[in-house]
């Protein structure tokens, strides 16, 4: 009896735990001026979608069509794209193709050059993987492919 109880309680704490929502964990990464970018530089009260990405892959830029076209919907979601690439050049051109024209304030390019995405947010990740946190900065939902605008807005 006294090893169900406590089998049943191990069951009950891991089912609890599977349900439980991750928070945005606190990252590091540097912006294409080279400076220092973590969590805290994150506008708070605002829902936040992770794109991992590399500047030369087309399905990444189709993920960011995806956005630009549906951009008056996104006003008030933080955007972070962050590559592994370490030139600036690329993510640069990549910033200016795809946001050039933008209206959107809270788009943010960085560079992960310490190749940590993966340890960060607890996973491998392929490009482009998409994260998608609300405004409390709780894990809502992971996508490894590209994501029509509309289904990253219904995770918000």
């Amino acid at each position: 009896m006294k090893h169900s109880l406590i089998l049943l309680a191990c069951f009950v704490s891991l089912a609890a735990s599977s349900f439980a929502q991750k928070t945005m964990p606190a990252f590091a990464f540097t912006d294409l001026e080279g400076n220092s970018f973590t969590h805290a530089d994150l506008q708070p009260g605002l829902a936040t979608i992770f794109i991992f990405f590399d500047p030369y892959c087309d399905h990444c830029e189709h993920q960011a069509e995806m956005i630009q076209a549906a951009e008056a919907d996104f006003k008030n979601v933080q955007i972070v794209f962050v590559t592994t690439e370490p030139e600036v050049a690329p993510t640069e051109a990549f910033r200016e193709k795809m946001f050039g024209n933008t209206t959107l304030e809270h788009v943010h390019f960085l560079l992960d050059t310490d190749y940590m995405f993966d340890a960060y947010f607890d996973g491998y990740y392929e490009v482009p993987s998409v994260l998608v946190y609300d405004k409390e900065k709780k894990h809502k939902k992971t996508l490894n492919k590209e994501t029509p605008a509309a289904d990253l807005l219904k995770h918000l």
